[in-house]
């Protein structure tokens, strides 16, 4: 009898729990447990930091299921029940998980007549389990409950049943299951027009919208996106349709369309103040800095990225908050990547502790990036131990690697650059998405260059500068670098050009790399003196930065341009010194061969240079 009711209550159990579900007979379940032991069914738990300590749990889940399956059904709806109701009168939300599993296990044991009058029951305690999960930051566990919750609704229950579906779907986009948001969107949607239900259309085109974009397929997410806005006439009246306009916005950025992103975004935000939508509000700004960052207007962006921080921070709205973080930082790592390292990691230790993986993966990649200018290569590899990228839940995993890629290719590790690509790409399965495309194309170029494959460095740089428009500032500079070292003057030309032409480069960093690949072309030109006048003004600001890998590369391209020049003995110490600290052996190697040395100096040792 105490072992038919342990069954009941889980693997684990506690003896105040068996003799509530008694009713009584506390003596009893005191001599009962301690020859269960002996018995060796149960054992007692009484490892110190065990959060289980003092309670029992069966030897074997298989002697578990077999006690259970001696159970009548009336006998499991019984227990069940009394089980629900012990963990019920402890009020402690902890429990919502529990007390939801025992209403659903008395629901399914209960005979067809019986059932009816729990299944509402057991419902509701799905729906609790899900709140409480979701609460605790756990995201994959609060969509188990959903899934389960709606299985539990009569399919013609529309005013039970779609709230769930809705729910479902924001879960979904939450753990990164685009793919089924999408098919799952489309259903709701097309149950929402049949019903002649506009508001609730809109809402599902969103979904739908959201899942695509986030997948990795922008173009696919605008034409839903704007197909479910002409569908009501482009009329932004509500909160459904001024969300579906804000993310529309966001789709025609996510796919390089800046224009139409800005004229979406500019007529969306006053509807959204009108109804008094803070949330849309604070989801448009970000969208609003980033399309003007690409239309050159930099620190206007700027300063809209950190009121979004703070507006989306005061009203709550996560989402938002992360998109305004990603956004500033991106932009500020080539103004100020101190800053914006603080922001972005900032962001990607809150979605951390929220269990949002999809967030936090996405702004450790922008957080990893500007911690590779910083010279802060231990962080990315101590963070990168704890993090899973599953390339096949769209973008997230695309963004995180960036940074990686980027130092595994330093390190000289080619052959995991390699196989991590070919799984990336492997994963994209049709997909195509501008901002992933740089990411690949950027760790390509750098594994060719620091490999000493210059050539292809060069062309794959340059193909893809050329190609990918508005983010060819990424992987130009593989191009350019790539070009000097081969002293390739039309080439560098011809990628200085790009460089000169993108509004990025009016930012410090990227303004300082852009005047290092300068003074490399005077120096391809010949004139050793003014480039090293050049290179000293930006490397003078790197250094003022903190941009301590930018620093050694540039320092790098003097040793390899002027390998003879005054001032290049000086150069090649702090490069050597930066490279070999940070672990970047295949750039160490890259100024050895130009040094025609591998032996050490420090910066200390040429003081004196001239």
């Amino acid at each position: 009898d105490v072992l038919g009711y342990g069954a009941v209550v889980g693997h684990t159990f506690a003896g105040s729990a068996i003799t509530a579900l008694r009713g009584g007979g506390d003596e009893e379940v005191r001599v009962a447990l301690p020859r269960l032991v002996d018995r060796e069914i149960i054992e007692l738990d009484d490892e110190p930091r065990s959060p289980t300590r003092g309670q029992h749990r069966f030897v074997q889940g298989l002697m578990r299921e077999v006690v259970y399956g001696r159970l009548s059904r009336r006998e499991r709806v019984a227990r069940h029940l009394a089980a629900a109701d012990f963990f019920s009168a402890t009020g402690s939300d902890e429990l919502a998980g529990v007390i939801a599993s025992h209403l659903v296990a008395a629901y399914r044991a209960a005979p067809k007549d019986e059932a009816a009058s729990l299944r509402d029951r057991a419902r509701d305690a799905l729906l609790a389990a899900a709140d409480r999960a979701r609460a605790l930051g756990a995201p994959e566990r609060s969509l188990g409950y959903l899934e389960e919750a709606i299985e539990l609704v009569d399919p013609e229950d529309i005013a039970r049943r779609m709230p769930i579906e809705e729910a479902i779907l924001e879960s979904g986009i939450v753990v990164g299951r685009h793919g089924p948001v999408v098919e799952r969107a489309r259903a709701v949607r097309e149950r929402y027009i049949a019903d002649g239900d506009t508001e609730g259309a809109a809402r599902a085109s969103r979904w739908e919208g959201l899942a695509l974009v986030n997948d990795g397929r922008p173009h696919e997410g605008v034409a839903v996106l704007a197909a479910g806005l002409e569908r009501i006439d482009g009329r932004v009246d509500s909160a459904a349709t001024a969300r579906l306009a804000a993310e529309l916005g966001r789709a025609y950025l996510m796919s390089g369309q800046f224009p139409e992103a800005l004229a979406v975004i500019d007529a969306t935000l006053p509807a959204a103040e009108r109804l008094g939508l803070r949330d849309v509000i604070a989801e448009l700004l970000p969208s609003k800095g980033w399309a003007l960052s690409e239309h050159g207007r930099l620190q206007e962006a700027a300063a809209l990225f950190l009121g979004a921080i703070t507006l989306a921070e005061r009203e709550g709205v996560f989402n938002a908050e992360c998109r305004a973080r990603m956004n500033l930082s991106a932009w500020w790592a080539a103004e100020a990547p101190a800053t914006a390292f603080s922001i972005a990691r900032e962001g990607y230790e809150r979605a951390l502790a929220r269990g949002d993986m999809q967030w936090a993966l996405s702004l450790f990649g922008n957080a990893s990036w500007t911690a590779l200018v910083l010279g802060e290569w231990d962080w990315i590899r101590s963070e990168l131990k704890g993090l899973e990228p599953d390339y096949s839940k769209g973008i997230s995993g695309y963004f995180a690697m960036g940074g990686p890629l980027e130092l595994l290719g330093a390190e000289g590790d080619f052959a995991t650059v390699s196989n991590i690509l070919e799984e990336m790409r492997g994963a994209l399965d049709g997909r195509e998405d501008p901002q992933i495309d740089s990411i690949l194309t950027c760790a390509e170029a750098q594994a060719q260059l620091a490999s000493g494959d210059l050539g292809r460095a060069m062309e794959t740089g340059r193909s893809a500068s050329l190609a990918l428009a508005g983010n060819a500032y990424e992987v130009v500079i593989f191009w350019a670098r790539a070009a000097a070292w081969l002293g390739d003057r039309s080439s560098l030309e011809m990628a200085l050009g790009v460089m000169r032409g993108h509004h990025s480069f009016r930012l410090a960093l990227n303004h300082a790399m852009l005047l290092g690949m300068e003074a490399a072309l005077v120096a391809v030109d010949g004139d050793g003196d003014r480039a090293g006048a050049m290179f000293d003004l930006a490397t003078a600001s790197l250094r003022e930065m903190g941009a301590l890998y930018p620093l050694a590369m540039a320092q790098l391209d003097r040793s390899v341009i002027l390998p003879d020049a005054p001032g290049t003995l000086r150069a090649a110490a702090e490069a050597r010194e930066i490279l070999e600290r940070l672990g970047a052996h295949a750039f160490v190697a890259r100024l050895d061969a130009a040094t025609g040395r591998a032996a050490t100096t420090s910066v200390e040792g040429v003081a004196a240079e001239a």
